[in-house]
């Protein structure tokens, strides 16, 4: 009996030490942005693996070991929050709000409707963020799609400076009708140009590429949809934030230009044709007679021009030529040599982008304010983009019930471009690369081959009175690039503005919202052509 009481007080000594190690908590999980609880969070002693999750109605119990520093709690899509434990009574509790992780935030999506989240989103759409945009320096916010977004094709067209590129999503899908796509910006179609937005005030753009996701815009979405949400202001912190951004840089050509002929090898492929041509209707004769006969047709075909003014090299057409080989004579050297195609392009052009913004607020009002100014220049000689630009953004929630913001933008956008295209002599893109080597650019003298200045001492550009049919006779495409212009300015004015009523968190009307969008986009254009 005796042995039995002491093994029972033995047992009752042991509990309460056990109990006396452990410290019992409790306490409630919920949303920081709108109080709801949380199921399902894991509640972790740190550097053990005692813990417990959260039930139905975030609520947890937990044991913990009396020298625990530290509780985890941790869920998918909200920041792991760590708790400290000193200090704490047995039967404590501990409340926590946790904050959602910062990498939903480029899981939400703006779509037709409004926001979603893209796990649940069932349609076929794509986001792109403004981290993702700003590695891209472009003019035109378009070229930065290249590449961002699966299922769209880009292709930037002729590489004119602020020109937009060609944008496809999912494919063609008509023939003879626009394949663009609808362009939305701050929740209204845009009707103004895309360049004259400034990529530094985007937010994020999403891609949609279905019907579903575009059904809001009716027919006009046939060719998918691009939503454009431009930066709104912050009221973290409370203090006016002020961010200026510079860009330098340069340009440079992507592809090498093809191989061509220089003059020696240019002259020696002309008169070999020549030659054949002679053997066509002349079969007799030797080598040197055929030669003669070859360069007399040369001659009369005015491919060296009046007086050979266009023989580049220092030795007389008629002794030019080994007639036994067909080659140019190993003695002969050039009195000029130009590339018409670099002529024509621009060396290392510049490009520099300004971008200055303000923005802040409070709980009642926010705001955002930029100025951006940019000036690029074309690799091809005189064409170029310039733009000024200017967006205040101003939000207001007076009431809970009740929210409405103004966007408005302006800029101004200079372009000066070629305007010529295709096989035109005057798209010196494609006049330059076919131009014979042998003809000079400028005016030259055909005996010395010195320039021939004029009475200011400049050079002239050689217009080839003289020059054959197909060498760009009576015409000159780089005097024609230097001394006609193109210049398209545009003055763009674009507003939105918008107001919600309810959208409460709480109550008999909770998740119900009206909201009212208004927009307006105004552009005039003066063209401005000279040739």
């Amino acid at each position: 009996m005796k042995k039995l009481g002491l093994l029972l007080m033995g047992l009752l000594l042991g509990a309460a030490l056990a109990q006396a190690q452990t410290l019992r908590v409790s306490g409630t999980v919920t949303g920081a942005e709108d109080g709801m609880p949380i199921p399902g969070v894991s509640v972790i002693v740190k550097g053990t693996t005692i813990g417990t999750a959260t039930d139905m109605d975030g609520k947890y119990t937990l044991n913990v070991p009396s020298d625990a520093q530290t509780l985890v709690f941790s869920y998918i899509g909200y920041a792991t929050q760590e708790v400290a434990l000193a200090g704490r009574t047995n039967g404590a509790s501990i409340d926590v709000a946790m904050a959602s992780a910062s990498e939903d935030i480029e899981e939400v999506m703006v779509v037709a409707y409004g926001v979603a989240k893209k796990e649940s989103f069932t349609g076929s759409a794509e986001s792109i963020s403004a981290e993702k945009l700003e590695k891209r320096t472009v003019a035109n916010v378009t070229k930065a799609i290249d590449g961002l977004a699966p299922g769209v094709m880009a292709t930037s067209g002729g590489g004119q400076p602020g020109a937009s590129s060609n944008i496809q999503i999912r494919g063609y899908s008509t023939i003879n009708a626009g394949t663009s796509p609808l362009y939305v910006v701050d929740g209204v179609p845009y009707d103004g140009q895309m360049n004259a937005i400034n990529p530094a005030d985007i937010e994020s753009m999403t891609i949609l590429k279905d019907a579903s996701a575009g059904a809001l815009y009716g027919s006009r979405a046939a060719n998918g949809v691009i939503v454009i949400t431009t930066k709104k202001g912050s009221s973290k912190g409370g203090d006016m934030k002020v961010n200026f951004k510079g860009n330098w840089g340069f340009a440079s050509q992507a592809l090498p230009d093809y191989q061509t002929l220089n003059q020696r090898e240019w002259l020696e492929y002309t008169f070999q044709s020549y030659r054949n041509q002679v053997l066509k209707t002349q079969t007799a004769g030797d080598a040197e007679t055929i030669g003669k006969l070859a360069v007399k047709d040369m001659k009369a075909a005015n491919i060296f021009g009046k007086n050979e003014q266009y023989n580049p090299f220092n030795l007389p057409v008629d002794e030019l030529f080994d007639y036994s080989t067909g080659m140019i004579k190993e003695g002969a050297t050039a009195k000029w040599e130009d590339s018409w195609a670099d002529e024509i392009k621009a060396s290392s052009p510049f490009r520099h982008d300004y971008v200055l913004s303000v923005n802040g607020g409070n709980d009642m009002a926010k705001y955002m304010a930029s100025v951006g100014y940019l000036n690029e220049k074309g690799l091809l000689k005189t064409t170029g983009f310039d733009r000024f630009s200017a967006r205040l953004n101003v939000d207001t929630e007076p009431k809970k019930w009740l929210k409405f913001g103004v966007n408005a933008a302006y800029s101004r956008t200079t372009t000066n471009s070629l305007n010529y295209t295709g096989t035109s002599t005057s798209n010196v893109w494609y006049s330059a690369v076919l131009m014979g080597p042998i003809y000079p650019i400028y005016l030259r003298d055909g005996k010395t081959g010195e320039f021939i200045l004029d009475a200011e001492g400049k050079k002239q550009y050689d217009y080839g009175t003289s020059r054959p049919s197909g060498a760009q006779m009576n015409f000159n495409s780089m005097g024609t690039l230097m001394d006609d212009a193109y210049r398209l300015v545009y003055d763009n004015l674009s507003t939105r503005s918008h107001l919600d009523f309810l959208d409460l968190k709480e109550g008999v009307l909770k998740g119900l919202k009206v909201s009212l969008s208004l927009g307006a986009d105004y552009r005039n254009g003066n063209d401005m052509m000279y040739y």
